[in-house]
């Protein structure tokens, strides 16, 4: 083939291939441009190299790099592997990689959920199915921004002019063709360019740059964008926010509710092919002005509350916006921030009665009681039932209804509403004995033994027979209340400090018999020091402590019937941490009792106390130990010990390993370790604390 000759046809297929279709090593287009811009989009980037090699169709450049794959306009959205593409392109892989628009997949959002420049956002809600596009902003930079996918947004948030998906003709504009300027009808060819678009006004559109900054790819402005986000709705994600934003912006656009449920649905599902600037500046307003603007809505959908169908409940007050208290359309977090918000808004308004028929006939002197059917639709979204709220009947000093009263026909049993709501609160504390250990990383035995040693208690108020739903009698040792296992384990973390040699209280302790049991005593009782492990999240698992200080305490606290528990060799050598064979010369040296047993393999078949191991583990430390200790190479430990008065205790003859007095090792060199501490958080150490205490180093010109 000669030098000037095109090597590859319209198809994207190698000419000089023997076999049709044959991939070779995929080699970069002749023509080369810079590397995509910021705000560009993927397929933008695809489509202008794609252009300036003489491919007119997107699929021409893909087919190369992917022959035999259909991927056109889904190839953000696709996992594929994106090396052949980033040869054909020149381009380096996480540019690439950064561009698509698939993220990590465990999203707490129950919908699924899309990445743009590292946030998360609505599946349904980003889109290339059309091609959206600003005629300035393409004339003047001449590509197309990955924001315009952003179906809730309605115009470039750099120019304010609104987005057009079709040409002056009436044809869709989509990735079909590489051409970005021209429709893509042969018979028309209009320049987009050229094209009058409408502008939004100066006010929408600041609001619709704040929501656009969560999704800038500099990182300065979504900073900026979430220090806008109240303190109430900071914690929710990017996606999250979107789907507030959707539906405040529904229920303000139809306060009576009549197709609000179902037109939030649709918007969900991705047809916005209704949705307004205006609809979106409204919620955009209502979640930055949040709670100030949504108290507003919530009386905007109270005053419309007599035109719904429906008795006076919660769901007749608040229409659409019940739809936030529900665990199914919105994640976790929202429903918990709303579950109770929602409630104690409209308790606050003296307008709103949720039965009026109680109302009427309770007589003026029992105002601060309340019957169990009112109960049940004020705490309806706590999640109580009829049958849960009777159970309040027997506990002592709730029902408030008089003698003579009772023998009313037709008056129900009153309870004292002050207690009803007390009870309520503290039941949304409660949490159950296995989730409870479930959530601190505890085995049900651990926590059991916790509790009866009184460090937590179970719940014994009248909020427990909320949670009974069984028709025997209440089993109040089955719940405990989460705010106190959370204060406990703050008061732990309270005391935390930097130590010298961590290791994580469960994993570290496994080899010690009840070892995370006895390591969270000890540190509940302070009698030894405690860390904290903050890329840990259960409650347990984050607690660090000294190895050789539980080690020490554990070894004192071992019962004397367990003094002759036996452990193999094996096990032996994982707790000294050293080779088996150097682990059996250390014992043999020390004068423990190896047990033998039948069996080929010595290591499984013999057998130590686990007391004595333990001993030995607290009086000696390896040179390997303590040069991980001291951030040196376990050659260099002899002689920067022994500047500080440290020498070896123990050499082994057989293998020559080299021992040092564990506590020793840890008593004088604490400066260093503080010293190398400092120097990797870039502190500068006193003078003080560099100095060593034998001058031969100056002596040797050091």
């Amino acid at each position: 083939m000669s030098k000037g000759t095109n090597w590859l046809d319209a198809r994207g297929l190698f000419l000089d291939d023997p076999v049709e279709g044959k991939q070779r090593e995929t080699r970069p287009f002749p023509v080369q441009l810079e590397f995509p811009y910021p705000h560009e989009s993927l397929l933008s980037y695809v489509a202008r190299v794609g252009t300036e090699n003489g491919r007119d169709y997107l699929d021409q450049v893909l087919r190369i790099s992917f022959p035999g794959q259909l991927i056109g306009c889904s190839l953000p959205f696709s996992g594929i592997d994106l090396e052949p593409l980033s040869q054909l392109l020149n381009v380096p892989l996480d540019i690439l990689r950064a561009k698509l628009y698939t993220g990590p997949s465990n999203a707490a959002s129950p919908r699924q959920v899309a990445w743009l420049n590292g946030q998360e956002i609505p599946r349904k809600c980003l889109s290339t199915g059309r091609r959206r596009i600003a005629p300035m902003s393409v004339a003047e930079h001449g590509y197309h921004r990955s924001i315009w996918d952003v179906l809730p947004l309605t115009c470039c948030v750099e120019t304010g002019e609104k987005l057009i998906d079709r040409c002056v003709c009436g044809r869709i504009l989509t990735w079909g063709k590489n051409n970005l300027q021209n429709c893509g009808d042969p018979a028309c060819r209009f320049d987009l360019r050229e094209t009058i678009a409408s502008f939004v006004e100066p006010e929408q559109l600041r609001q619709i740059r704040v929501l656009a900054s969560l999704y800038s790819p500099n990182v300065k402005e979504q900073q900026a964008a979430r220090r806008q986000i109240p303190a109430e709705l900071s914690d929710l994600s990017s996606a999250e926010l979107l789907e507030l934003i959707i539906l405040f912006a529904v229920a303000r656009s139809d306060p009576i509710g009549s197709i609000a449920r179902r037109r939030r649905m649709s918007l969900c599902n991705g047809n916005f092919v209704s949705w307004t600037t205006e609809e979106l500046v409204a919620g955009i307003e209502i979640v930055l002005g949040f709670p100030a603007k949504f108290d507003e809505l919530l009386d905007m959908m109270i005053e419309r509350a007599p035109e719904r169908p429906g008795r006076w409940s919660c769901e007749k007050y608040v229409g659409v916006l019940i739809e936030l208290t529900e665990q199914k359309p919105f994640s976790v977090r929202v429903v918990n921030k709303f579950r109770s918000y929602i409630p104690d808004a409209l308790n606050r308004r003296s307008s709103v009665t949720l039965n009026t028929k109680v109302k009427t006939r309770e007589p003026k002197y029992l105002h601060d009681t309340i019957s169990i059917t009112e109960a049940c639709k004020r705490y309806r979204l706590y999640g109580l039932n009829y049958n849960r709220i009777s159970k309040l009947t027997k506990v002592p000093g709730f029902v408030k209804t008089p003698g003579g009263l009772a023998r009313m026909p037709g008056v129900p049993v009153l309870l004292d509403a002050r207690q009803v709501g007390g009870a309520v609160q503290r039941f949304w504390d409660l949490v159950s004995f296995s989730n409870a250990a479930l959530e601190m990383g505890l085995s049900v035995t651990n926590l059991r033994r916790i509790i009866s040693d009184g460090f937590l208690s179970y719940a014994d108020g009248p909020e427990v027979a909320l949670c009974w739903r069984g028709k025997s009698s209440i089993r109040p040792a089955s719940y405990l209340y989460r705010s106190r296992i959370k204060a406990l384990f703050e008061q732990i973390e309270a005391k935390a400090r930097k130590l010298m040699q961590p290791v994580h209280l469960v994993n570290g302790v496994a080899k010690v018999p009840d070892g995370t049991y006895l390591g969270l005593k000890a540190v509940l009782e302070g009698k030894i020091s405690v860390g904290v492990d903050t890329n840990q999240t259960s409650a347990v698992h984050r607690l660090l402590v000294e190895e050789s200080e539980f080690r020490s305490y554990a070894y004192s606290k071992v019962p004397k019937g367990v003094c002759g528990d036996t452990i193999t060799l094996q096990m032996a050598t994982e707790i000294l941490k050293l080779r088996w064979s150097v682990a059996r010369e250390l014992l043999e040296r020390s004068g423990i009792y190896i047990e033998k047993n039948g069996g080929r393999k010595s290591v499984k078949s013999r057998r130590v106390r686990r007391v004595d191991v333990l001993r030995i583990a607290e009086a000696y430390i390896s040179e390997e130990a303590a040069a991980e200790f001291l951030s040196t190479f376990p050659g260099r430990v002899g002689r920067r010990v022994s500047r500080l008065g440290v020498r070896p205790i123990l050499i082994l003859e057989k293998s020559g390993a080299v021992f040092y007095d564990r506590h020793e090792i840890f008593r004088k060199c604490e400066c260093v370790f503080a010293r190398l501490e400092a120097s990797r958080a870039g502190i500068s150490v006193p003078s003080w604390r560099r100095r060593v205490p034998v001058g031969r180093e100056r002596r040797n010109g050091r």
